[in-house]
């Protein structure tokens, strides 16, 4: 569970403790997928179906979270701002039912050694449109709807990153540490390694610490400052 949804997530547990400061460091030592672990412990499958249910189980912590939290929540919101309604058969409550009661082999083909390469998904699924659509589109790779982000970082948003993540400013904050943070642009800028995914997560917390917290801290300040004078 833990190395799934680090997947997930953008830094691992021992990246975490270096991107935090040495404030915060002392209260992230705690289960950070406790509430994963629950769902997994709830997970009930028929004994005759599979006696390891760890790829069963897997399947319906995406399907329980990744899916609803992530996944269809950022496609909702992409669609419906530019009015776009947006359906998923698949999730269709008879379709999704009878593919959870399938044997694991219909669904990821586990004794090919392809399973290793992780190139045996949708296996019942490719072979029923197997008479419907062109073999190089049953088997193209998966490709995801990823922005640019890489580049974006190097580029547009240079001067967002400069000033969302300058030392000063996340000195000022107090939650991550400031050498650790310019280490990842440094990096990412000459290109000695991609860390576009830590240094957007780091981004999109300053973004949503601004939105939520500083500028109504602000707000709230100037009110109070008025009532006084008045």
């Amino acid at each position: 569970i833990a190395r799934h949804f680090s997947f997930f997530g953008s830094f691992t547990e021992t990246e975490q403790e270096a991107v935090f400061g040495s404030s915060i460091v002392p209260h992230i030592k705690t289960d950070l997928f406790a509430a994963q672990r629950r769902w997994a412990e709830n997970c009930k499958f028929d004994s005759d179906v599979n006696s390891n249910n760890i790829v069963e189980t897997m399947q319906f912590l995406d399907m329980k979270l990744y899916l609803a939290e992530d996944i269809l929540t950022k496609v909702d919101r992409a669609s419906m701002a530019v009015s776009l309604e947006v359906r998923s058969p698949y999730l269709d409550r008879r379709v999704a039912e009878f593919a959870a009661g399938l044997p694991r082999n219909y669904k990821l083909k586990c004794d090919s050694i392809k399973f290793a390469l992780g190139k045996t998904g949708k296996y019942i699924l490719k072979r029923t449109a197997k008479s419907l659509l062109p073999s190089q589109i049953i088997h193209r790779k998966k490709r995801g709807f990823m922005i640019p982000g890489a580049a974006w970082i190097n580029g547009d948003l240079r001067p967002l990153v400069n000033d969302l993540l300058s030392s000063e400013r996340i000195r000022r904050r107090g939650v991550f540490d400031p050498s650790y943070v310019q280490r990842l642009i440094d990096e990412h800028r000459v290109g000695r390694a991609n860390h576009a995914k830590k240094i957007w997560s780091l981004m999109m917390f300053e973004l949503w610490h601004e939105n939520w917290f500083s500028r109504r801290q602000t707000e709230s300040e100037s009110t109070e400052e008025i009532k006084v004078a008045a």
